[in-house]
């Protein structure tokens, strides 16, 4: 018993050594994630027709519950977690490369008022929409067109 646990170790030492190692190319976008956009079923329709449901499957956009005359809105429960958090860790990380995601990150929390992680998701949703216009139009992403990146560049 104590071999196989210590044969586990080590071949979770050797990952994690691996993942040390990890070294991103021209991020956000490459090539390989456009590559590998959503695929189309049997119909012919692609998986995520609009960004809105691309939104709503990572669970970056928000329930509204109404009835009468109430109406709220909630934080999506029901979502590809998986897919939350994978755009949750983007954002953040672009915060640190690209201006015009630090500067709307701030802007949701000093102007707004949000909330840390209500903001991290705005951002992550930002993103998403970048990461659909991509897939939509089989393109890379260039900070060049994307015009809020220019609004930051000048600003900033």
């Amino acid at each position: 018993m104590t071999r196989k646990v210590t044969e586990q170790r080590k071949r979770r030492a050797a990952r994690t050594h691996q993942l040390g190692k990890f070294k991103e190319r021209d991020w956000p976008i490459s090539e390989s994630t456009i590559r590998h956009a959503p695929r189309r079923d049997r119909r012919g329709a692609c998986r995520f027709p609009t960004p809105a449901t691309l939104l709503a499957e990572s669970g970056l956009a928000p329930v509204t519950r109404a009835s009468g005359r109430s109406r709220k809105v909630r934080f999506r429960y029901a979502a590809n977690t998986i897919l939350r958090e994978a755009a949750m860790w983007w954002a953040y990380n672009s915060m640190k490369e690209a201006p015009w995601a630090k500067a709307a990150f701030r802007e949701a929390r000093d102007q707004r008022g949000q909330h840390y992680h209500r903001a991290l998701r705005g951002l992550a949703a930002c993103w998403m929409r970048v990461l659909w216009t991509c897939w939509s139009t089989h393109t890379l992403y260039d900070p060049q067109r994307h015009t809020t990146a220019q609004a930051a560049l000048t600003a900033g």
